[in-house]
């Protein structure tokens, strides 16, 4: 039965007297540990930060390891507040990074980074030119008293995102709205007495990888008896070798795996011509973070079929920060659907994200109406943001996302800045993109921004290691047109690799508009039109 606790401590500790453990899996190696086990060292690290860091904010770099979510844990119980920070993302220079850690530092008032061993030696400039301390994790976890002061008012997690441009954003979570997250979407993926395996490669840096992954299987073994196993794939494995994922999800036998819209159309096309492996357990593949097209669905049970994946075990979610994490989901066992909306005019089938869970209260328009923006609230809210932005306690958050209720399923069309206005109709960036991704011409990845004339240019990754995209500007071109009615002004094809991303693969659009001359310079093949 449901643990209805006020703070996810309360949850977590509960965690002592059941079975599950977790198993991290990163280039340095393989590290195990039971949940009961991180409670324990969490109490000694607690003790090591109240001698260690008397005063501040703790950040750090939720790297796949025990010491590291040990770190995170002891931070809220020693009343600190912990502010995760992500890896540097692919392309990002060291200076764009130590800016941006800089910036984390001065808005939320550090006092101290806390970071793996491995990751020590990436810190020091930012100690050096901050003078900020930055403490190894595993000397936090050589502590051995567990005495804590009793006063000590429970810390927050504050979750910045991976950033694009500018100052990066802070989202505050209380521990009662984390709890009231976690519980939920247990109860929405029907956690009860069956053994339960999450095998996932989402870096923690993500509430996906963090609060839905990794918290939700600790709070999930109290659920239950035989035991609640945790795989974490490190981020830098999955980019190396993303089959890894899909592999180690049949290894170990996983029933539910999560990851944004990206990696299942990867996974799609490592699945179709790997060797056979057993996906029958599989019954939640939660999918999200980014708009989800049907095609990705299909595409991912097709190739799944053969590995004994049933489609069912597909599950669109729609969630973000400012939520926690979940705020619908399609319920395993449910079929995914799609439902017709009208954007600007123009119907269009869009994947229900399905029924919003019992933590938060979503107002969005009804499908017969249109689209409008998704406002959310409820007890999963967060508290706030660093930079200091109000949230009026009775009123809903607008979350900068459009979408309707079509049959009480949510469906979610794209972000309200991600609508590019072209000859006068509203279209957005990611159907574009999605449109210009032609695998079948040697081009890969496309990002669609807006080149201040009324049009847009459209650029792309090679798929090919000489760069040579052939004919595919022109047919990329009109597939856009098909898509806009009006074509590109522009289209170029960039190196493989070439265009930057978050540390959880997803394409920074935003630091691609901000600085297009740069990108459109470093193009093997650049077209006007």
């Amino acid at each position: 039965m449901p643990i209805h606790g006020h703070h996810i401590l309360e949850l977590l500790s509960a965690a002592e007297r059941n079975h599950g453990h977790v198993r991290f899996v990163t280039p340095r190696g393989t590290q195990e540990a039971s949940f009961a086990d991180m409670w324990s060292l969490s109490s000694r690290m607690a003790h090591a930060l109240e001698m260690s860091v008397p005063n501040g904010r703790v950040a750090g770099i939720l790297t796949p390891s025990v010491e590291m979510v040990a770190c995170l844990v002891a931070c809220l119980r020693a009343g600190r507040d912990f502010a995760s920070v992500p890896l540097p993302g692919r392309g990002q220079d060291s200076a764009s990074y130590l800016q941006q850690l800089e910036n984390v530092a001065d808005l939320a008032h550090i006092g101290a980074m806390v970071v793996e061993a491995a990751y020590f030696d990436l810190l020091q400039p930012f100690a050096a030119r901050r003078k900020c301390s930055v403490i190894m994790a595993e000397s936090l976890a050589e502590a051995t008293s567990t005495e804590l002061r009793s006063d000590n008012e429970p810390g927050e997690l504050i979750q910045f995102s991976s950033g694009t441009t500018g100052m990066p954003k802070g989202v505050r979570l209380a521990g009662a709205a984390i709890a009231a997250s976690v519980e939920a979407t247990l109860d929405a993926l029907s956690i009860d007495d069956d053994p339960e395996v999450f095998c996932s490669w989402v870096p923690m840096s993500h509430n996906t990888g963090l609060i839905g992954g990794l918290l939700g299987s600790w709070v999930g073994c109290t659920r239950t008896r035989p035991g609640y196993r945790h795989i974490c794939i490190s981020p830098e494995l999955f980019l190396t070798r993303p089959s890894i994922w899909m592999e180690s999800c049949a290894a170990n036998g996983a029933t539910i795996t999560a990851a944004p819209t990206f990696a299942y159309q990867v996974a799609a096309r490592d699945l179709s011509r790997s060797a056979t492996m057993n996906l029958i357990k599989l019954r939640a593949a939660i999918i999200g973070a980014e708009p989800i097209g049907q095609e990705t669905l299909q595409a991912f049970a097709s190739s799944g079929s053969r590995h004994g994946l049933r489609e069912i075990a597909l599950c669109p979610a729609y969630g973000l920060a400012e939520a926690t994490l979940v705020v619908s989901m399609v319920r395993p066992e449910e079929p995914w659907t799609t439902k017709v909306v009208s954007v600007d005019g123009q119907t269009k089938a869009y994947v229900s994200c399905g029924r919003t869970l019992h933590c938060v209260n979503v107002e969005a328009p009804d499908a017969s109406t249109g689209v409008g923006p998704i406002k959310i609230a409820g007890p999963a809210l967060c508290s706030g943001y660093i930079p200091a932005r109000d949230i009026p306690p009775h009123d809903s958050l607008d979350t900068g996302d459009l979408g309707a209720f079509a049959e009480r399923e949510l469906c979610v069309t794209g972000r309200s800045d991600d609508l590019l206005c072209i000859a006068g109709r509203n279209i957005f960036a990611w159907e574009l993109e999605r449109a210009g991704s032609l695998q079948h011409l040697g081009v890969g990845d496309c990002v669609v921004v807006a080149d201040g004339r009324g049009r847009y240019i459209a650029l792309f990754e090679s798929a090919t290691e000489d760069g040579n995209p052939g004919d595919a500007l022109s047919e990329i071109r009109r597939s856009l047109v098909a898509i806009a009615g009006i074509g590109p002004s522009a289209v170029g094809c960039l190196g493989r690799g070439a265009l930057p991303r978050t540390p959880s693969g997803k394409i920074r659009r935003n630091r691609v508009a901000s600085d297009v001359s740069r990108f459109v310079e470093s193009c093997h093949t650049y077209r006007e039109f």
